[in-house]
């Protein structure tokens, strides 16, 4: 995973792009999304394109995501749709 910071001038929000450079997930694999907002800050994560879920031959692939926003932050979680494919298990 990659984490871009788009420059955007003047935007109320700063907004964070994940990226899967892997291309998708299959069968075995573990992606673990941690994201921590600061007191005051605000901030939208998203993602780039869509998450691929491929077949899996033998153990489902694994997704964990952790939010924690502190008192008097803003987030916007807004990632893409999760596309799953025929035999894939998540």
């Amino acid at each position: 995973m990659k984490v871009l910071f788009p420059r955007i001038r003047h935007a109320p929000v700063e907004e964070a792009v994940l990226v899967n450079t892997g291309g998708g997930i299959a069968g075995g694999d573990r992606l673990k999304i941690d994201v921590t907002v600061l007191a005051g800050a605000a901030i939208t994560v998203t993602s780039q394109t869509a998450e691929r879920v491929y077949r899996a031959l033998n153990a489902p692939a694994e997704i964990e995501t952790n939010i924690s926003v502190a008192d008097g932050a803003q987030l916007a979680w807004l990632p893409q749709e999760t596309i799953i494919f025929n035999g894939g298990r998540v």
